[in-house]
Parts: structure tokens; C-alpha cells; sequence
């Protein structure tokens, strides 16, 4: 007997048809996750997202038939149907995947905290006025140690007080009294766990890099870009201010090696052909005075007399005088 052939419901067909459509006319097939997104959040992420991303949810194997739908459109795009487990979504952009990811992350919205959920940053409640009565929600205040006073018929906080730290465990009684207060701490938002662009696939961990960490990247390599090319002395408009400078410097080092004199050499190979002749005439002056030059002479001359040359000057200068004053005294008998 012949099986019967299951029967595919219409809107299943259509809805596929939808979806093929929808991802034949954008750049950019990403998909999200959407667990734990309340609806009235999802709504305002949609508004934001208006004029940037289309979201659009559906069933996880209707979402797999349209990828492969439209793989002659879009190659490769199937192998985004490896990041469609669970509640998920196609957005749709026309932005590149790193931009759309960037904006997502910037239209992220507050949300109200549940007991168990983690604290994504400190959480310090204001003094203010909380409009309630006195009664149960004192001792509740007063369980995480935030100081009340009444004044008017409410209570008021009395004082700024820090509820919970950043990576805190956010308890049953703080988030009670975070919603009664209207303080919604938490950010939701949509993170992209795989997209698609131009026949590349591309991860959610290089999606999820922060803005600073692709700076620090981009500038690295620039600079490791720079130095290979000044190593092989490839010459660029990036590389010419640093190139020629060192060029001319090892062009000079060159030519006062090699004794070429220039304008430019002049002033080093001078001063050093100098010092080396009187070193030479010095050697010629030690077997022959008369062949010293000036130079030596001079110096010779001018040169200061050691303190022992001095001691005996003196002492020779002192025995004169004393024979000039016992001349004097043989005068006088």
C-alpha cells in the first residue's frame, strides 16, 4: 500500500514564501535570540529599529526552508540556519553587520529586575518621596538597609542608598521593591548571534566586540603595516615622512665614512681631519720641537703650571729677597 503524502498547511506555504522574499531584499540576514524578550520590550526595540532593521519572527523550520530558498540569491546564507535553535528571528538590514550590531547594542532598553537575574551594573536608589502609605513595604525598605522617614503620609527615603553592586545576585525582596519604585535597572536588547553579508558568515563573538577593542585592533595593525613596510623599505605616502629622513641620515654616515666632502659633510670630516693632524704633529714634535706647530705652541705656552712648579717658583722668588735684604744690611755696617 502507498503511504499518504502529509499534507503541508497552506499558510506554511505562504508564510515561507513571505519569508524568502523578505531575504531576497536586504544586504544583511542576521539572526537573534529571542528568549526571555518580553513583548512590550520587543515592540519598543521595533520602533527604534525603524528605519534601520526589519525584525521578524517565525518558526524555527519555516526560518530554515527560506534560507535555503533563497541560497542562489544569497550563497552561503544556509549556513545560518547552524545559529536557529530556539526562539529566534531574522533582522534584515541594509547596514553591514558590525554597524548593525553596534547600533543594536546602543538601542538597548530598560527593563524591571527579576529575582535570580544579575545586576549589570551598581543600583542606588535616590532619597525621594515613594508615594506609599506606611505599612509592609517599610520592613521591605528596611531588609536592604535603606533609611525611611514619613513626612506628609508617606514614606520617604531618607537617604541615597546602594541596593546592590554590579554582578550582584538580585534578590526576591530587592526586585519587589525596584518595581514598586518604578526602577527598572536591567537592559534588554537584541544580540545577534550569527549574520550574513555578501557570502560570509560571521560569528557572534566577532559581533559582540566591544567599539574599543576594534580600535585597539585596527591601530595595531596599522602600525605593525607601517613598520613591516619601513623593514623593507617600501615607500608610501605613509612611510616617505619616515623613509627619506633616515636616508639622508645614512647618506651622510656614508659619504663621512668614505671621506666625501660636501656641504653637508664638511662640517664632520673637518673637525676630525683637525684633531687627527695635530695628533700627528704632536708624535713629530716629540722627536723634534722645532717641527710643533703654532697650535702646539701655543698651547705649550699657555698651559698651566702643575701646583709643584708653582711651590718651587715661590721659594725661589723668597731666597731672592732674602739676599737682597742681607745686601741692604752689609751697607749699614
Amino acid at each position: 500500500m502507498m503511504r499518504r503524502q502529509r499534507v503541508v498547511a497552506q499558510w506554511k506555504i505562504k508564510e515561507v514564501e513571505y519569508l524568502a522574499n523578505l531575504l531576497k531584499n536586504y544586504k544583511t540576514i542576521a539572526i537573534t535570540k529571542m528568549s526571555n524578550i518580553p513583548s512590550k520590550q520587543i515592540q519598543e526595540i521595533r520602533k527604534k529599529l525603524r528605519d534601520i532593521a526589519l525584525i521578524k519572527m517565525s518558526r524555527s523550520n519555516l526560518m530554515k526552508i527560506a534560507l535555503d530558498k533563497v541560497k542562489d540569491v544569497h550563497p552561503g546564507v544556509e549556513k545560518l540556519k547552524d545559529f536557529i535553535n530556539g526562539p529566534v528571528a531574522f533582522v534584515l538590514s541594509n547596514e553591514n553587520p558590525i554597524s548593525l550590531s553596534f547600533i543594536l547594542q546602543k538601542n538597548r532598553i530598560p527593563a524591571p529586575a527579576k529575582a535570580g537575574q544579575i545586576a549589570p551594573k551598581d543600583i542606588i536608589i535616590p532619597p525621594r518621596d515613594t508615594g506609599v502609605a506606611p505599612g509592609p513595604f517599610i520592613g521591605e525598605l528596611h531588609e536592604l538597609g535603606i533609611e525611611t522617614k514619613i513626612e506628609g503620609g508617606t514614606i520617604h527615603i531618607a537617604k541615597e542608598a546602594l541596593v546592590a553592586k554590579k554582578g550582584d545576585v538580585i534578590s526576591e525582596t530587592l526586585a519587589i521593591v525596584l518595581k514598586r519604585l518604578g526602577i527598572e535597572p536591567m537592559e534588554i536588547g537584541l544580540d545577534l548571534l550569527g549574520a550574513y553579508v555578501d557570502g560570509i558568515i560571521i560569528p557572534q563573538e566577532i559581533l559582540s566586540k566591544p567599539l574599543e577593542e576594534y580600535e585597539s585592533e585596527i591601530k595595531n595593525a596599522g602600525l605593525e603595516a607601517l613598520n613591516l613596510s619601513l623593514n623593507i623599505g617600501l615607500f608610501t605616502t605613509e612611510t616617505a615622512p619616515f623613509l627619506i629622513p633616515k636616508a639622508h641620515i645614512e647618506a651622510i654616515s656614508f659619504a663621512i665614512n668614505a671621506g666625501i666632502l660636501t656641504k653637508d659633510t664638511s662640517q664632520y670630516i673637518l673637525p676630525t681631519a683637525y684633531m687627527k693632524a695635530l695628533a700627528l704633529a704632536q708624535k713629530l714634535a716629540e722627536k723634534n720641537s722645532s717641527l710643533a706647530p703654532k697650535e702646539l705652541q701655543e698651547v705649550q705656552v699657555s698651559a698651566p703650571q702643575t701646583p709643584v712648579q708653582e711651590e718651587k717658583k715661590e721659594e725661589k722668588e723668597e731666597e731672592k729677597r732674602e739676599e737682597e735684604i742681607g745686601g741692604l744690611a752689609d751697607l749699614f755696617g
